[in-house]
């Protein structure tokens, strides 16, 4: 009988150690699993991040390149406006020399700035012409109201836009030899005019 009395409990006993390593085996692979899953996110979240900085800086590679080619334009903008003041000048030699040879002046200056544009930082160009505004406000002003002068006569004295070759004004009539071709032939059949009297 009391081999009867511990078969009994050796099932039992096995079965709660079966159970005991089936819990040691979900518990490490659970475990095992958040570890992976953590690993991961944490995965994921580096190739996110790594993408976002790669995104960042292209952004800022084109945000540069595009405040580059504006700056540029600018330049281009300004030295063309250089040389309307330069021309403009030369209106001014013959009734006042003195204005010209300041509009002249002034217009290399501009074309400083333009070649200043075109070789220096932005914001070091910004911070130098504040810096002369606030050394210099009344040649600062001078120089602005030149510059609109000089350009209002230079726009002033420049061709009526219709009177210029190619104007959109301009009307185009038939040359000579299309016309000589023409005469002794009769009109076209859905022609609005008709015959003109005496011919």
């Amino acid at each position: 009988m009391a081999n009867e009395s511990q078969r009994p409990g050796r099932p039992g006993e096995d079965l709660t150690r079966k159970a005991r390593e089936f819990g040691q085996d979900l518990k490490t692979q659970a475990s095992d699993f958040a570890g992976s899953a953590a690993d991961t996110v944490k995965a994921q979240a580096e190739n996110v991040k790594e993408s976002t900085r790669e995104l960042a800086s292209d952004a800022t590679d084109r945000m540069r390149a595009a405040v580059a080619d504006q700056k540029l334009a600018g330049a281009d903008y300004v030295g063309n406006f250089a040389e309307i003041v330069r021309r403009a000048s030369r209106e001014f030699d013959g009734e006042m020399p003195q204005a010209g040879q300041y509009i002249r002046k002034a217009a290399e200056q501009i074309n400083g700035v333009s070649d200043a544009l075109r070789s220096r930082d932005l914001s070091a160009l910004v911070d130098d012409v504040q810096h002369f505004a606030r050394q210099q406000p009344a040649a600062f002003f001078g120089a602005a109201v030149l510059a609109g002068f000089a350009a209002v006569r230079f726009f002033k004295s420049a061709p009526e836009s219709g009177s210029r070759s190619g104007g959109v004004a301009q009307r185009s009539y038939p040359s000579d030899a299309s016309v000589s071709g023409q005469i002794g032939r009769s009109p076209p059949k859905n022609s609005a005019a008709g015959p003109v009297a005496g011919m």
